[in-house]
């Protein structure tokens, strides 16, 4: 697992500070239990007045077409947890095929009060 996060020393309320804790709780706890080998990368990130997770799934070692049913698979294992823990705090969710095309991208945003 890889992580990044934002340097800034940005004040998250309580209450996402909690809800960001379970998305990334309920995607890890998803991808372990896969078996495919994996490369994770979990980031935190604040851009003016909005904060996102994203949560970046590699898998090692398998061609396009397993590729395309791991997507199936990780959207049907976690994607209604966190999409519903996200929107049901205000936020955003979206899962895509990452930018380069050889992952899954999660990607949870909450706009912050300010």
């Amino acid at each position: 697992i890889e992580t990044f996060f934002d340097p800034q020393g940005y004040q998250l309320p309580d209450e996402i500070k909690t809800i960001i804790y379970r998305v990334a709780q309920e995607a890890l706890d998803s991808l372990s239990r896969q078996d495919a080998k994996l490369h994770i990368r979990l980031g935190l990130r604040q851009q003016g007045d909005e904060v996102t997770l994203s949560i970046e799934e590699f898998a090692v070692d398998v061609s396009d077409s397993d590729q395309d049913v791991m997507l199936k698979e990780a959207a049907q294992q976690a994607l209604s947890i966190m999409k519903q823990r996200t929107m049901l705090s205000g936020g955003t969710f979206e899962l895509k095929a990452s930018d380069d095309g050889k992952g899954i991208l999660a990607c949870a945003s909450w706009l912050l009060d300010q």
